[in-house]
């Protein structure tokens, strides 16, 4: 909550030193007590004017106004509140009004006999300053001392709220009744902080297509909790939960970011929203057939892994090891066999949308060894079941790769 200061502009507006800064038109009025309760609720038992002497409204008019004119600032917002009352069945309407011109935006209404009547509003200035004045307008007749002001209210929202935050009225009059409807002068009142969310990138950030989605909830603060939470997502195959702000739902939306406002609304209504988006991609899924090619003893060897799914993907030895003297770079298994041995391992593609783990088994055998010395065959021998052919020169053994 916020505290912040709330000065009611009018003077007097209870008319708690009778009819001290008022002007009344047409007629004298005096200090009585209140027919009944005000729509608030609070007791009939002050704060009241009537006319002291008999109206006769013959196509005229009977008012009262503020005695000064009252600063305010073009482009600001304020709010105006005035509660009004006849038992003289000849009044039939009432407006608030600047001095003897109509303020824009505001008209008059329509007032029953024995009923109190709220004049409110939201008002935003075109002025410099303003001469308050409650007007009433009737048809013939004379029907005496039957009409009553009570508890005026100015106040500058934009002072209160700031620029662009100004309430509606269904929120202002939550706002307004926890801080007591109505005072005069200045006052220290409590609002509730500015609802905001507070949430910057919804996560998961990345949403993988036809595979069911979760995000964690999306947090607000400020207003007047309970929050409830609204989005156009629908579109997208995603929806969000009301009451908890949880994204989910299945998209078969192509691969791709998509963008959406999601709006969070308070007990009283007060609403914010804020444009998120996801990233939609598909999750890896490795193509490449085991057994890998075979490699040779002490002979260079490349082979690529293939996947499908949205770039870019990672690639790793999960589990297992690689023959002694390859290693994966990238997609690439390379380099040049040390061992004659069998190897099984796992490789692991990963991008932003999923995981995917492929076992693989690379066998590695030895070489074929051919020996020449002027095209002629020396000897030969066997290893390993395959047959090795050999020569001798000067005592030296050279073998030739086949």
């Amino acid at each position: 909550m916020a505290t912040v200061n709330a000065t009611n502009l009018i003077t007097n507006g209870g008319f708690e030193t009778n009819t001290s800064g008022w002007t009344w038109q047409n007629a004298a009025w005096s200090r009585v007590a209140l027919p009944g309760a005000l729509p608030t609720g609070n007791p009939g038992s002050y704060c009241a004017q009537a006319p002291t002497a008999n109206m006769n409204f013959s196509g005229a008019t009977m008012s009262a106004e503020v005695s000064s004119a009252i600063p305010v600032t073009s482009g600001r917002k304020y709010y105006i509140r005035a509660y009004v009352r006849t038992n003289n069945t000849n009044v039939n309407a009432v407006q608030f009004m600047n001095g003897g011109s109509a303020l824009t935006g505001i008209s008059s209404v329509s007032i029953s006999s024995n009923v109190w009547t709220t004049l409110e509003y939201i008002w935003t200035s075109n002025l410099s300053s303003i001469t308050p004045r409650i007007n009433f307008t009737g048809s013939n007749g004379n029907n005496g001392k039957l009409l009553f002001i009570d508890n005026i209210m100015i106040l500058d929202l934009t002072a209160i709220y700031g620029v662009s935050k100004e309430p509606d009225l269904t929120i202002l009059r939550t706002d307004i009744a926890a801080n007591g409807m109505f005072w005069e002068g200045v006052k220290s009142i409590t609002i509730p902080d500015e609802l905001a969310i507070t949430t910057t990138t919804i996560q998961p950030y990345y949403i993988t297509r036809n595979k069911p989605y979760s995000s964690i909830a999306i947090q607000a603060t400020g207003g007047t909790p309970p929050y409830s939470w609204i989005t156009a997502i629908g579109n997208y195959g995603l929806d969000i939960n009301s009451i908890t702000g949880v994204i989910s739902g299945i998209t078969t939306n192509s691969d791709g970011v998509i963008s959406f406002s999601v709006t969070v609304r308070d007990s009283v209504n007060r609403t914010t929203s804020k444009q998120f988006s996801l990233s939609v991609g598909t999750e890896p899924s490795i193509s490449t057939a085991s057994p890998l090619t075979e490699g040779v003893l002490g002979k260079s060897y490349s082979q690529s892994l293939s996947a499908t799914g949205t770039l870019p993907i990672t690639w790793s030895v999960y589990s297992g090891t690689l023959p002694n003297g390859l290693s994966l770079t990238g997609s690439v298994i390379s380099g040049t066999a040390q061992t004659i041995q069998q190897s099984t391992f796992t490789i692991r593609a990963v991008n932003n949308w999923g995981v995917h783990d492929k076992q693989f088994t690379l066998n590695v055998r030895d070489l074929d060894i051919f020996a020449w010395l002027r095209g002629e065959r020396i000897g030969r021998c066997w290893m390993n079941g395959e047959e090795i052919r050999e020569i001798f020169l000067k005592g030296e053994r050279i073998y030739r790769k086949k």
